[in-house]
């Protein structure tokens, strides 16, 4: 039996797909409860209620993009300095975030409470229509008093899915659907609509989702608060990984408002409506697989960009395309069979027939969606800025901009809507050119769409990369490391060492932590370096630190034999657990 693998990584397809089943039940939750608010206030509360709500679009995008600036910033941060095992590193940068965060919230919250009738009047409530000033002004004021919990939210989210507490996420998010929800209906049955109650209830149910999220660190965690020697250093290392979504935020509000322009002078007021129908209420719930890709992809990225994991690098991108051609495709092809009854769902009326053709054309390109929202975010955690920049302009704005103008008078409302679609194709069009310049040949490999340095990992014909899931391969693959340290010349009581290293460690994760009948993988990757040999086990079983174990080695000669053995013959070993995943690193 021959375990060398270079094709497939069952470990990271399995991490990467739990990731994107909780990031899809986030993101579909939180798109359910924005869907529910806009059908709650149309249905129960006032024309000026209903205008507030829509004249607060602004404030949510910026609520977003400051999100995104610290979540974003942190989670990549933390990744790479605990992928390294700088714990404490990693903790700091995350108290300098946490802390800035809160000021700067907290601040603006204070700003925005105070001045909510000025903000009002900039947003567009005309001074001129007193009771929309003033239903505008109530509801900012709801919503300011939230604003810190509401990035507190954000930022803990990306951190519970690395510290392997995935669970809690969709838990948190669930907990405020079900409060923002109950809230709105008490609300408007009860309080006859009062727009500031509305706004405190969505406050609220942020706060809810924040305690259940701080309910993480009641057992301990290794997330925590630590003093920082150098916050303005760390700060910048944030800031320069947070502004890339800000960014990206910023071109795709720049290209709402292009949009609406070209929309409304090429084709009028109808087909306008009938997009910002989709744009702003139908596509939200099918691009929770689209948009949660992008975010599963960020989350696990970084942390094998900084182990150098080509391999795990390219099973993401597998599972990636396989997600966006397989479940993304069902979707799409559902959504545009089933478009005239979704569309009636929102109550289009006559304006339903473009909100179907509207619907079926942006549809038709969600898989291309999904393979563009892994390159957006894997550019960024592998620190391709230009790339990073790139997607961000001509990804989320320039091709759709300049293929409206040209579609929409050359088709008229069709090639408006098929703009979408095409801006997509474009863009994987363009980063396929990226690659077919940088390799001097076309792309025909994943490796090619990884944009690595040539230096990024040591040649294949020193590296041996093996998967296993039982207990009887253990053996066979500590003959197989014999064989493989052999053949690069080590001699023979080294290669013994690290086979002997193999197979007490293997052997102790499914003696010890695989040992209640589910599946698990054990991922070996040796690599022959000049001084010695690498070793890395990693494996998604119960939570073990063989380091600590073997600080509790006593004289007894028959206690942890195994692990007394490794550390004998190792001379650095290093241990971290991240996104629930045992890596153990040993040079011997």
């Amino acid at each position: 039996m021959r375990f060398r693998i270079k094709n497939h990584d069952p470990l990271i397809h399995k991490l990467f797909m739990q990731t994107l089943l909780v990031m899809i039940i986030a993101e579909l939750s939180s798109s359910v409860a924005t869907m529910l608010d806009g059908i709650i206030i149309s249905r129960f509360f006032s024309k000026y209620a209903v205008a507030a709500y829509g004249l607060s679009g602004p404030y949510t995008n910026m609520l977003k993009m400051l999100g995104g600036f610290f979540a974003t910033g942190t989670q990549v941060v933390y990744s790479q300095y605990a992928a390294k095992g700088l714990h404490r590193k990693a903790n700091e940068a995350f108290t300098v975030s946490a802390v800035i965060m809160a000021f700067f919230s907290c601040l603006a919250a204070l700003v925005i409470f105070v001045f909510s009738d000025q903000l009002a009047l900039l947003l567009g409530a005309s001074e001129d229509a007193a009771h929309l000033q003033q239903y505008t002004s109530d509801y900012l004021r709801g919503l300011a008093v939230g604003l810190p919990v509401n990035l507190g939210v954000l930022l803990l989210m990306p951190l519970m899915n690395i510290d392997g507490d995935k669970k809690r996420i969709a838990i948190s998010i669930n907990v405020m659907l079900a409060v923002n929800t109950a809230g709105d209906l008490f609300v408007a049955i009860f309080m006859n609509g009062n727009i500031f109650g509305l706004a405190l209830v969505t406050s609220i149910s942020y706060l809810c989702a924040l305690t259940v999220l701080l309910l993480h660190f009641r057992k301990g965690s290794s997330i925590h608060l630590v003093r920082s020697d150098n916050p303005l250093v760390l700060f910048s290392e944030i800031s320069k990984a947070g502004v890339i979504p800000a960014v990206t935020r910023s071109f795709s509000m720049i290209r709402s408002y292009a949009l609406n322009i070209i929309f409304i002078t090429f084709a009028g007021a109808g087909v306008l409506a009938a997009n910002t129908l989709v744009q702003s209420n139908i596509k939200t719930v099918p691009m929770c697989v689209a948009t949660a890709i992008g975010t599963s992809t960020l989350a696990i990225s970084g942390v094998l960009y900084e182990e150098r994991d080509k391999r795990g690098l390219c099973q993401l991108f597998r599972s990636v395309f396989k997600i966006s051609f397989g479940p993304c495709l069902l979707i799409a092809a559902l959504v545009f069979v089933l478009a005239p009854q979704i569309v009636a769902l929102f109550g289009a009326r006559d304006i339903s027939a473009l909100t179907v053709l509207a619907l079926r054309c942006y549809i038709v390109g969600l898989p291309l969606i999904g393979v563009k929202m892994f390159f957006i975010y894997y550019f960024q955690s592998a620190r391709k800025k230009l790339l990073s920049y790139y997607s961000s302009v001509a990804g989320e704005m320039v091709f759709l901009v300049a293929s409206a103008v040209v579609m929409g008078k050359a088709l008229g409302h069709i090639g408006l809507f098929l703009a979408f679609p095409v801006s997509e194709s474009l863009y994987i069009i363009s980063v396929v050119l990226i690659a077919w310049i940088r390799e001097g040949h076309f792309p025909c490999s994943i490796d090619d769409f990884l944009f690595l340095d040539p230096k990024f990992e040591v040649e294949e014909s020193k590296v041996m990369d093996v998967s296993v899931h039982s207990l009887e391969e253990v053996v066979e693959l500590s003959d197989q490391a014999i064989s493989f340290c052999m053949e690069k010349g080590y001699d023979p009581k080294n290669a013994y060492y690290v086979g002997l290293a193999v197979e007490e460690l293997a052997r102790n994760i499914f003696e010890h932590g695989a040992d209640d009948g589910k599946k698990y993988f054990v991922d070996m990757k040796i690599i022959a370096l000049d001084d010695g040999i690498f070793l890395r086990l990693r494996d998604n079983c119960r939570q073990f630190n063989p380091r600590e174990r073997a600080g509790l080695i006593t004289d007894d000669p028959k206690q942890n034999i195994g692990i007394r053995i490794v550390s004998q013959i190792s001379r650095a070993m290093d241990y971290n657990n991240l996104f629930n995943l045992n890596q153990l690193t040993i040079k011997i």
